[in-house]
This record gives C-alpha cells, sequence and structure tokens, in this order.
C-alpha cells in the first residue's frame, strides 16, 4: 500500500472514528406558548381562558397539568388543571378571579413523555364594565344583560348568527363555543357574525365571548348558556 492510499484509508478511518463518538442527542421541540402571552389582566369576579396549542389527536391522559402553585394565595385558581380537546389540539385552562391583588402561577404540563414549565403573572384590579355595543344571537338582542355582569341569559344557540359590536377601546378577541357531539365536548371557535353551527355537534353547551381593552389591557369574558343543551 502506497502512502497517498495509507493517508486516504487513515483519514476515511478518523471521519468514522469521529461519527461514532458524537453522542445521538435528541434536539426538543420549542415550548408551546400560552395564547396572548404569559401576563393577563382581569376583572375581579371574572373567568379567562388560556390555550395552549399542542399536536391534535393526542389522548387526554397523554396530557396532564401538576405542580401547580401560587406566589399570592386566593387572588385566581386553575382548580386541578386543564381541558384538552384532541380535535384542535387545545390545552384549555380556566382562571377563577376571585380578589383583587397580583400573582404568579406556574405549573408544569406533561405531554406524553416531555415536561414544559410555565409561569403566568394575573393582574386583578379593575371594576367589571360592560364591553360591548351590541351582543346579538340570532334576532335577540342580549347586550343589556352585561351591564353589571358577565352572565348572559340563556338561549337557543344552534344555527343562530353570532354578531358582538364592542364598545369604543375594546376589540373582540375570540367566539369559543363548548359543544357535545354525543361522546365527547366539542371546542369550537367561531367568527364574528357567522353561524353557531358545526357538523357532529348535537348542542352547545356554553357560548364565551372574550374582548380586551386597548387601553387598559383588562380582558373579560361574557357568558351565554344554550337553552338547547339539556342543562339549559
Amino acid at each position: 500500500m502506497n502512502k497517498k492510499i495509507s493517508k486516504a484509508f487513515l483519514a476515511i478511518v478518523l471521519c468514522l472514528v469521529t461519527i461514532l463518538a458524537v453522542p445521538n442527542v435528541e434536539v426538543e421541540a420549542a415550548k408551546p406558548k400560552i395564547k396572548g402571552g404569559n401576563k393577563i389582566i382581569i376583572t375581579q369576579g371574572s373567568e379567562h381562558d388560556l390555550y395552549i396549542k399542542l399536536p391534535k389527536g393526542l389522548k387526554r391522559k397523554q396530557v396532564k397539568m401538576s405542580k401547580i402553585k401560587y406566589s399570592n394565595k386566593g387572588v385566581v385558581s386553575i382548580g386541578s388543571g386543564g381541558s384538552y380537546y384532541p380535535q384542535t389540539g387545545l390545552y384549555n385552562i380556566g382562571c377563577d378571579v376571585y380578589k383583587t391583588g397580583k400573582t404568579k402561577v406556574s405549573f408544569t404540563l406533561k405531554v406524553k413523555n416531555k415536561r414544559y414549565n410555565y409561569s403566568i403573572t394575573v393582574i386583578s384590579g379593575k371594576k367589571y364594565t360592560n364591553p360591548v355595543k351590541s351582543f346579538k344571537i340570532g334576532n335577540r338582542e342580549v347586550a343589556s344583560r352585561f351591564k353589571k355582569m358577565m352572565y348572559g341569559p340563556s338561549c337557543n344557540l344552534n344555527g343562530k348568527i353570532i354578531k358582538v359590536v364592542p364598545k369604543r377601546h375594546w376589540k373582540l378577541v375570540a367566539i369559543v363555543g363548548y359543544g357535545y357531539d354525543g361522546h365527547d365536548t366539542i371546542h369550537t371557535t367561531f367568527k364574528n357574525n357567522t353561524r353557531i353551527q358545526t357538523p357532529g355537534v348535537e348542542y352547545y353547551a356554553v357560548l364565551c365571548v372574550t374582548l380586551k381593552n386597548t387601553k387598559t389591557g383588562v380582558t373579560q369574558k361574557l357568558r351565554v348558556v344554550g337553552k338547547d343543551s339539556p342543562g339549559g
């Protein structure tokens, strides 16, 4: 074997050794983000929904929240965890605000075999104000029912057109319907001025409309119960 072949052979061997010596490191995907950011301002006595976008089609038992902690207890509660919706991939966390104050909520979300740590700052201290000029379900105007509280009337929802007109300095964030398809809860997001209807859904139990004040940053969620549901 001449010197040129020997050098080439040695180079190949060294290259193979280098490749085999590098550990097989799995690159973890970026942490799923909370829609709307990690800071929320809510009115006392109100509710707010946090959403984390996860892959669709997971089993509910593959998504689990744990290690829930509050820096200032009693301001807000997210209960024992959230709800995962396989059809959309959304993990929904409901926040109930009980008193004025500021707290940092931290928790761990396990998705299959991966764990993600989250921290959210919640500020409560603003009084409730009606954020809508008009709130129509079909031909029924219900805006006046939200003058003093976030809970509106019971309405027939299925097949009705929802149209919301925010007051000045308020913008519409989301319209979400919680329905039932005979086996499971269905989470559906609707556009404004569209029909509350989804193929396969037997009825909608609750319709939630979230708005945000562009000057103060306060979010406010309004709720309507569906009359077409068994408990409506």
